[in-house]
């Protein structure tokens, strides 16, 4: 199995050997480096040229300043692998991450998008296991979760990958002046609303850089902007609904509330993802007031939910 890493680079020129080594270092050996650069102004472009021509597996891909999602674009357009990673230029995989996801992706055919624990390094130090798992964790579908709660499954950048099949159903990414920086969002946001399966592998295999100059991590939102992407993040939800054809039905079942119940049964889902679902019958965007918990006969946590559902 080729495995496709796509390196996204914008002026982290003083980053980005570490991350190629970082890949250069792996285990496992059947990859290819995807480098797109994208419209850097300090040395990026020198220091790719000089990394490209000392390995073949390597590949530069220079392009004038488009954002995140634009260099996403370009990464998958020119990428040939069976599974894709993303990896940002001032991040790090630990040796073994491309091993361990390429056992995942080999064992479950099922798997279309994984991504793992991370472990933050440089002005903050924290192991990141993500809802709490401890174990390879099935979480099944979560288009509904995407669409009524508005929550990304699977983001960061550097924690993420996605059989090829996969990608190119949700690829080229739209609306790419939007997202000139959290594009990993958008990718996630897409991914689930093409009924994508997700699992997780918390193990932490990436070391994710908090240096001061993230364009996200740390940095403080204001109400504009939290607003500003709640639109952005609209616009992208409509745009993939219309893709595949939702219409004004529900995308899988009867009736929008079976399909919660439904959707919250695919998969292992963990207790913590599992109250983001109670969350929606109290969502007044679901006309869901006062639950019917007959509903949850089909869901093997019901006793569960309705502790939780006691609770809000």
């Amino acid at each position: 199995m080729l495995i496709s890493v796509l390196i996204n680079n914008y002026n982290y020129g003083h980053f980005l050997i570490e991350a190629v080594n970082s890949v250069l270092s792996q285990t496992y050996t059947k990859w290819e480096l995807i480098i797109v650069d994208d419209g850097s102004t300090d040395d990026s472009h020198s220091i790719i040229k000089a990394i490209a021509e000392k390995d073949p597996r390597i590949r530069a891909v220079i392009q004038e300043n488009g954002g995140q999602a634009a260099a996403f674009n370009a990464g998958v357009k020119n990428a040939t692998g069976e599974v894709m990673t993303f990896l940002d230029a001032d991040d790090l995989y630990k040796p073994d991450y491309l091993q361990k996801i390429y056992e995942v992706y080999s064992a479950i055919p099922e798997c279309d998008f994984l991504y793992t624990g991370l472990e933050k390094f440089g002005l903050e130090e924290e192991v990141v296991y993500p809802f709490n798992m401890t174990e390879l964790t099935d979480l099944g579908f979560s288009n509904l979760l995407v669409l009524a709660r508005e929550i990304s499954i699977g983001e960061p950048t550097s924690v993420m990958s996605i059989r090829a099949k996969a990608a190119h159903q949700i690829f080229p990414l739209p609306f790419v002046s939007d997202w000139k920086i959290s594009a990993d969002n958008a990718l996630c946001l897409a991914s689930s609303l093409a009924l994508h399966r997700k699992f997780c592998l918390p193990e932490p295999l990436m070391r994710y850089r908090i240096h001061g100059g993230n364009h996200y991590a740390g940095v403080h939102q204001s109400s504009d902007r939290v607003y500003k992407d709640r639109m952005i993040r609209e616009r992208l939800k409509a745009e993939y609904y219309d893709r595949f054809k939702y219409g004004n039905k529900p995308p899988i079942g009867r009736t929008w509330a079976d399909q919660f119940v439904d959707e919250a049964a695919t998969g292992n889902k963990p207790y913590a993802m599992l109250r983001r679902y109670a969350g929606v019958f109290n969502d007044p965007k679901v006309r869901l007031q006062q639950p019917n918990l007959n509903l949850f006969k089909r869901w093997k946590y019901k006793k569960q939910i309705k502790t939780i559902m006691g609770k809000i």
